[in-house]
């Protein structure tokens, strides 16, 4: 892609790594939220201003790839990139590690769920329920939002640090939640009985990295064409349970709202490209909250993922 700068392979830093170091974990276990929230964005800016080309590949990939679709992104959204990933990794921290009546304190008070009914509806029909979500907004506090509201929850999750496993297996077994790991034996059919067991099961539709992709259907988004991921319409095929996207959309006075979309099963049209054709909307409405601009150019160009 013209003008996107690159990072050599063998030296691709990790965010996810840094930011779930010893020093955060202990600074978001300790301090309240929106204090811990400032630590960590200071964080941030230390480790991109050590790792300057990162910033400008996150920043070029979104500036290129929405100029395409004429979504002009300006220097102030651009710089908001940045500071959405930062945000991104407290919240990972703030649902693993905080003390759990803040964190509904927290939940309660400043995040709203649009069409919950959405949900209800569908674990009447005794099926399970696929949760489609996406590396956007508060993303990390779905989960919590939901199990509070005491929905029946499985989390398919893949650990960057054993700690950070520990920990979100303690708070799994706290809120009654079944937790996966996504580098476990026979994963597919752990998914398929936790739907059985009429939980809602929380999958991904941008993780590029372990699509398993179509020989002969694609799908469109963000202007390109690539191979279509097969996984959520082999996981539907296999349970029929009903499907949902749910975006949690992050708001300048640290409010979030939690939108539910029902995604049609019925004609069979390609879960996938439903997907992500709402999320595509999101994207261009809120740039700023999409962390995986660089994971998606690795997608299209074959560089190196990092989580």
């Amino acid at each position: 892609m013209p003008g996107v700068i690159t990072i050599p392979n063998k030296r691709e830093p990790s965010i996810s790594v840094y930011m779930q170091r010893p020093l955060n974990v202990l600074f978001v276990r300790c301090l309240p939220i929106q204090l811990s929230r400032l630590w960590c964005r200071f964080m941030g800016l230390l480790f991109f201003s050590m790792h300057r080309q990162y910033k400008l590949v996150i920043q070029n990939t979104a500036i290129q790839i929405l100029k395409k679709q004429n979504v002009s992104l300006t220097c102030d959204s651009a710089t908001k990139i940045i500071t959405g990933m930062t945000d991104h990794y407290h919240e990972k921290l703030v649902a693993a590690y905080h003390d759990i009546p803040n964190i509904d304190h927290f939940i309660h008070k400043h995040v709203a769920i649009k069409n919950e009914h959405l949900i209800s509806s569908a674990l009447k029909l005794n099926k399970g329920l696929i949760l489609v979500t996406a590396h956007f907004g508060g993303v990390e506090l779905i989960p919590e939002t939901l199990a509070f509201r005491d929905f029946p929850l499985a989390l398919l999750i893949r650990f960057k640090t054993r700690k950070l496993k520990i920990f979100t297996q303690k708070r799994g077994a706290f809120f009654h939640t079944r937790i996966i790991d996504a580098e476990s034996h026979n994963v597919l059919g752990q998914l398929i009985q936790v739907l059985k067991e009429n939980r809602i099961l929380f999958t991904q539709c941008d993780e590029f990295k372990k699509w398993k992709p179509s020989r002969s259907k694609t799908i469109r988004f963000l202007g390109n064409e690539i191979q279509m991921d097969r996984t959520l319409d082999i996981l539907h095929s296999r349970t029929a349970a009903p499907v949902v996207l749910g975006l949690m959309v992050r708001h300048p006075n640290y409010t979030y709202t939690l939108n539910i979309h029902r995604i049609k099963t019925i004609p069979r049209d390609s879960i996938s490209q439903q997907c992500v054709s709402i999320l595509e909307k999101y994207i261009y409405d809120y740039p700023e909250e999409w962390y995986q601009w660089k994971n998606f150019h690795q997608h299209l160009y074959g560089m190196p993922h990092e989580h």
